[in-house]
């Protein structure tokens, strides 16, 4: 995993600042998803279940949702498999 980049972008900050959930760079989008804590070691999946949803998402099969749509149908998800 490579270091964080830290944004000093205001137009970025802001926008992430208010609630964006995708940002879109030429061609590709890349899903924003805040942590509680920067570190430079990769996030381990240890719970199956949890690596199970991983895997799902990986194999692009999820419905294409935005915004507030992609929250609930996650948190749903996570739900389903008792992660939260």
């Amino acid at each position: 995993m490579s270091k964080p980049i830290h944004i000093r972008d205001t137009d970025v900050i802001r926008a992430v600042e208010e609630g964006a959930d995708l940002l879109v760079i030429g061609r590709r989008r890349f899903l924003l998803v805040e942590v509680d804590e920067a570190t430079d070691e990769p996030y381990r999946v240890t719970d199956p279940e949890e690596a199970a949803l991983v895997r799902e998402a990986l194999q692009d099969t999820s419905p294409r949702l935005s915004g507030e749509a992609a929250r609930e149908y996650l948190k749903a998800r996570l739900r389903e498999h008792g992660i939260c």
